[in-house]
C-alpha cells in the first residue's frame, strides 16, 4: 500500500505565500512535510516520483476521484495486494 498525504484548503485556512499562487502553496507545503519527516523520522524519501497533485475544484469531481480511489481499493482487496 502506498502512502500519501491529503491536505483540504477552505476559506478558513489562510496561508503565506509571497506569490500567492497554488503553486507556491503546494510548494510550501512540500517543503515543510519533508523536513519535518527528515528531522523527526527515518524517513529520507518523502514524495513519490512522477506524481501530480490535482486540485478538487467542485464536487462532481470529488465524486469522480472517490469512485477512482474506491475501485482501486476494491480492485486490491480482490486480488490481496492491499
Amino acid at each position: 500500500m502506498s502512502w500519501h498525504i491529503d491536505c483540504i484548503q477552505n476559506e478558513k485556512n489562510i496561508f503565506r505565500s509571497p506569490s500567492k499562487t497554488i503553486g507556491a502553496i503546494v510548494r510550501g507545503y512540500k517543503i515543510g512535510v519533508t523536513k519535518y519527516f527528515r528531522e523527526n523520522t527515518d524517513i529520507f524519501n518523502v514524495w513519490q516520483r512522477n506524481y501530480y497533485e490535482h486540485i478538487i475544484r467542485d464536487t462532481d469531481d470529488l465524486s469522480r476521484i472517490l469512485v477512482i480511489l474506491w475501485t482501486i481499493q476494491r480492485i486490491g482487496t480482490m486480488m490481496n495486494i492491499i
